[in-house]
């Protein structure tokens, strides 16, 4: 299992793209749900208000970050509320992948991007957030074969722009045959189509195409920055191109995102390549204006460690203090990272996911901003439902959201194996002395659509 950040994702089982309301968009309430200790109906949700900039974790202005789940035959967002999140308030999107949350229409709410194929076959829809939730899907003109991979202000000017890395290279595993370049669709979008396209050569000439995309503002300019990875086997290949590299550096500016090979040395040099392809996500881990880089990764003993390269006026790795490393007894440790406000104060927190800790069993560390740990595992006495006999108890950390408005970020994970293979979501809520393991919610995948 390679360490690498992971995201929710899947591939496409249906060409259209469907959306149904259940009690947060435009449908009526859904009955049923997971059995979560919680009794009544689940809170209404009151209209929002419309914020510039947008705020990306919440979709409808009402000061409640809603999640958005996938399984990829579909996605599901979850409406926070001042209860938190309630199976029975969801609004499902059938698409390919996990969608894109961005304010592509410039109106103050955070929308919605998603695409039908993974395999530059499908569409890309908008489905512009409101006040009530979801409008419902609308087709963006884009090029043929576009895949929406990040979504940014990459120049600049204030609109949102879309990318697309490209897809192929003759030594990327399972790739198929051929090579697209990537793509930059910039902002903003009037009648559903981009002021313009760029084309954009990632693809190391033809030998390999970025498998994965960190999207930010890594050295606080105002412009969106990438950070594209490469998977690419070229042991003993004497084909590969002599200037080959695990990860490029891409600066937003004026003129679109530009390449800075001085970046991308430093990158390497305090992360390394990674085992199975640099990969990294973006985060905040110190407040200040420039967004951080997390990266997995492997240390000397062989465990898994996260390296935190702090953003700064040259990008990631030029804040102060530069790096920062965060290590654990697990080959995977930090293989899956969030940063969030847990206890409330303005310092962030970290929670790091370690898959195969304990034989098959997951591990998820929160580390405090004063660097307390907090331990959780599928297994745990206050863990609802019940393990997997069989020792293989993934528990994998999804996002930290404050999904009930009390400024404290709660924590979305999943035991895909939990209760008799059903699977359990759980949501541990946050609070002054860290995440709460008393009142879990907890509910089944099938309880909001998904498989």
């Amino acid at each position: 299992m390679p360490v690498r950040a992971r995201r929710v994702a899947g591939v496409l089982l249906c060409c259209a793209l469907v959306l149904t309301g259940c009690g947060g968009g435009d449908g009526g309430d859904r009955g049923g749900g997971g059995e979560d200790g919680r009794g009544g109906a689940p809170a209404r949700l009151t209209p929002g208000t419309a914020h510039h900039p947008a705020d990306p974790a919440d979709l409808n202005g009402d000061g409640h970050a809603d999640a958005v789940l996938s399984d990829g035959r579909a996605a599901v967002v979850l409406w926070g509320a001042h209860d938190g999140l309630d199976p029975r308030r969801t609004t499902r999107v059938t698409a390919a992948a996990q969608p894109l949350r961005a304010d592509l229409d410039g109106d103050g709410f955070t929308d919605l991007v998603a695409t039908t194929g993974l395999d530059g076959q499908g569409r890309t829809l908008l489905l512009r957030g409101g006040p009530r939730g979801l409008g419902r899907p609308q087709r963006l003109r884009t090029p043929p074969g576009f895949v929406p991979r990040a979504a940014g202000d990459f120049d600049g000017d204030g609109a949102v722009d879309l990318f697309d890395g490209g897809r192929g290279g003759r030594a990327d595993p399972g790739a198929a045959p051929g090579h697209v370049d990537g793509r930059l669709l910039r902002g903003p979008f009037t009648g559903l189509a981009p002021a313009s396209a760029q084309r954009l050569d990632l693809g190391q000439h033809g030998y390999s195409s970025p498998s994965s995309v960190a999207a930010g503002d890594f050295d606080g300019d105002g412009r969106t920055d990438l950070v594209l990875g490469y998977a690419y086997d070229a042991e003993e290949d004497e084909s590969a191109p002599e200037d080959l590299t695990p990860v490029r550096y891409e600066r937003g500016g004026p003129q679109g995102p530009r390449r800075d090979r001085e970046a991308e040395a430093r990158l390497v040099r305090a992360a390394g390549a990674g085992e199975g392809g640099f990969a990294g996500l973006p985060g905040d881990v110190d407040g200040d204006k420039a967004q951080d880089l997390l990266v997995p990764g492997t240390g000397p003993d062989g465990h898994g460690r996260l390296t935190v390269l702090r953003g700064g006026p040259g990008g990631p790795g030029t804040g102060r203090p530069a790096t920062r490393v965060y290590s654990g007894g697990q080959r995977y440790f930090g293989a899956t990272a969030l940063a969030g406000r847990i206890d409330g104060d303005d310092r962030p927190d970290l929670v790091l996911g370690a898959p195969d800790a304990r034989r098959h069993d997951g591990l998820v560390t929160v580390v405090t901003a004063d660097g307390g740990r907090q331990r959780l595992t599928a297994l745990d006495d206050w863990m609802p439902g019940r393990p997997n006999k069989a020792h293989w108890n993934e528990f994998e950390p999804l996002a930290l959201l404050d999904a009930d408005g009390d400024h404290h970020d709660d924590l979305l994970a999943l035991a895909p194996r939990h209760d008799g293979g059903k699977g359990a979501y759980v949501l541990l809520r946050g609070g002054e002395d860290g995440l709460s393991t008393r009142d879990v919610r907890h509910f089944a995948p099938a309880d909001v659509g998904l498989r």
